[in-house]
């Protein structure tokens, strides 16, 4: 067994991975947010419109601070890692 210190961590493969968790729930958000509206528009429930409606625009807005949020985190990381050492991981070599 080997063990690694990781002491960098790309700052865009954060953001893929960021965006490869949050994929599924808010596809699911878009989904729900369409239904609703659609359901809205065609009732003239312009409540359901009210509510739903937003639900189709604000995962583009959750992408974009969620993987902001997890880059400057990475960021100070990075920097933290260099001066104070970084997570330590065993690798088992043995095969």
């Amino acid at each position: 067994m080997n063990e690694v210190e990781v002491k960098k961590i790309g700052l865009k493969s954060v953001f893929k991975v960021t965006l490869y968790l949050l994929a599924l729930p808010l596809s699911i958000m878009i989904i729900i947010g369409l239904v609703a509206t659609v359901i809205g528009i065609s009732g003239g429930n312009t409540e359901l419109i009210a509510v739903f409606g937003p639900m189709i625009i604000s995962p583009f807005f959750f992408i974009l601070f969620y993987g902001l949020l997890s880059m400057v985190i990475v960021a100070v990381y990075n920097l933290l890692a260099k001066k104070f050492g970084g997570l330590k991981i065993e690798v088992n070599t043995d095969q």
